[in-house]
């Protein structure tokens, strides 16, 4: 799905799921943002390209049967739950890969929102982000089960927006 302009946003409110024939996946491509709001059920990878696009995954917006997400340089995957606050919009056993990208996770003002995912990679030569607004939230959680050792070349910034990110407690809460 292609998304050009940087100022175009697209909302799909209907699921995106795969036929009869197999397993398909997801390729986001374009500066412009696509918004998923309905439950995704493909189980194929989720793929942002390096064209500095935006995937959020709001309202009921999920992709838990995608067993890998990978973030192209440039690229944000943002899970919102501004409006919406849903937990576990990813698979909790997913691999995401950030190859110069950023996981943006929104929380829900008076809410909290709760997010386990898999391993997270991190591509070589490349600085990615990894970032949580708490945006009035009593609690905005991501938890990944591991972080292998990325390359000597590689920054991977943790970054905790209105809010200080920290390991235990209330607020941006990150641990891996």
């Amino acid at each position: 799905i292609t998304t050009l302009e940087p100022t175009q946003v697209t909302t799909f409110s209907g699921a995106v799921s795969e036929d009869i024939f197999g397993s398909i996946g997801l390729t986001k491509a374009g500066r412009g943002e696509l918004r998923l709001t309905a439950a995704a059920t493909y189980s194929g990878t989720t793929t942002l390209n390096t064209d500095g696009g935006t995937l959020t995954l709001a309202g009921n917006g999920t992709a838990l049967n995608s067993p890998s997400l990978v973030v192209g340089q440039n690229a944000t995957l943002q899970l919102d739950n501004s409006g919406t606050p849903l937990n576990d919009r990813l698979n909790d056993v997913a691999t995401m890969t950030l190859s110069g990208g950023r996981l943006l996770v929104k929380g829900n003002n008076g809410g909290s929102a709760v997010e386990n995912v898999g391993t997270l990679a991190v591509g070589a030569n490349l600085s990615s982000v990894v970032e949580l607004d708490l945006n009035g939230a009593t609690e905005n959680r991501v938890t990944f089960n591991a972080l292998p050792a990325p390359a000597a070349t590689t920054t991977l910034h943790l970054v905790g927006t209105n809010g200080d990110l920290t390991r235990t407690g209330p607020g941006n809460r990150l641990s891996f």
